[in-house]
């Protein structure tokens, strides 16, 4: 009577291999423990012991394969299968977070190498050894990285894999749409529309009430900044940035990505935009990344536009970088 568990969550950040009773969807030995603790009961199958996890104690420059001391063992002598990652605690708020797979190879019988990430630093490394139960043992180890380009790079954005959605169904959205320009008091946008949907079931609809001026958007990350504080996202290796869009007439209006200028401490590292002729028929626009700085995109969609003469709505659905 009266105990709560603060900590019975699922998790994949930095915070959940610590604190959370499930990671990646895992059970961990905190949700034994606390049903153990509840019913009296022992855990149905144990979590897989690490007794070893050790790393070159010396600075090792990425990309290079460093080998990894490991041992484990799982009481029920279920299958294990393993897999690694790690975290660095700079940049924005999010990149701290993340805790981002590594490349390995090898096995448990021959010993294991990881391939250390494109950073500068200090990383923490996490090996994760799961059974055939889907419990998860977590042990980590610190390593330094050395990097000259990661270096001086003052703007880190969050590391994604592609494809990546600016938006897809307003679900879990990088970007938030925070940026209003021009008259935005005429200027709404509703990011679970369900009126008028390309595929899925929703998409942004941006709605403009006057008869006169011009309006923008920007959906950024973080919210409500405008290049002051450390975000964004590290969009490595995209080759399109496409979207599919469509308005209550006939009209034009200029989408696109980046917004940040570089007279901010934390800016866009690039800007690219078209001018689209929409129609009340979906189409899909694309435009070529394959040769842009992608490193730090702060603003994942960018919209500007002037008045018609009359109140209308722009409808903007599956924006990705791919």
């Amino acid at each position: 009577m009266g105990v709560y568990v603060f900590h019975y969550y699922n998790g994949n950040d930095f915070g959940s291999p610590w604190f959370m009773t499930h990671h990646e969807g895992k059970f961990r030995p905190q949700y034994w423990a606390i049903r153990e603790a509840f019913t009296g009961q022992k855990p149905i199958n144990n979590v897989p012991v690490i007794e070893t996890f050790e790393l070159p104690n010396a600075e090792t420059k990425s990309e290079t394969w460093v080998p990894v001391t490991l041992k484990a063992f799982d009481v029920e002598n279920d299958s294990l299968s393993f897999s690694f990652y790690y975290n660095q605690r700079t940049g924005s708020r999010k990149r701290r977070s993340q805790i981002n797979p590594l490349h390995f190879r090898g096995t448990v019988a021959n010993g294991f190498e990881i391939q250390l990430p494109k950073e500068h630093g200090a990383i923490k490394v996490y090996v994760n050894v799961t059974d055939s139960y889907n419990n998860v043992g977590i042990a980590s180890n610190s390593i330094l990285v050395l990097d000259v380009l990661a270096k001086n790079k003052k703007n880190i954005g969050a590391r994604t894999t592609l494809p990546f959605y600016v938006y897809q169904d307003g679900e879990d959205a990088p970007y938030h749409p925070t940026g209003f320009m021009g008259n935005y008091k005429a200027l709404s946008v509703d990011v679970h529309n369900k009126e008028e949907v390309q595929s899925g079931t929703s998409s942004i609809k941006i709605s403009y009430t006057d008869d006169r001026n011009w309006y923008g958007i920007g959906f950024v990350d973080p919210k409500n900044d405008w290049g002051d504080i450390a975000g964004g996202y590290e969009i490595i290796g995209a080759q399109t940035f496409s979207f599919w869009a469509k308005a209550s007439t006939n009209m034009i209006a200029n989408i696109g990505f980046g917004l940040i200028g570089k007279d901010k401490p934390y800016p866009d590292s690039t800007k690219n935009s078209m001018e689209v002729k929409l129609s009340t028929k979906w189409k899909k626009y694309t435009i070529n990344v394959k040769k842009l700085d992608l490193s730090c995109i702060r603003s994942g969609l960018v919209l500007f536009s002037n008045s018609i003469s009359t109140p209308h709505d722009i409808y903007i659905d599956n924006v990705v970088f791919e």
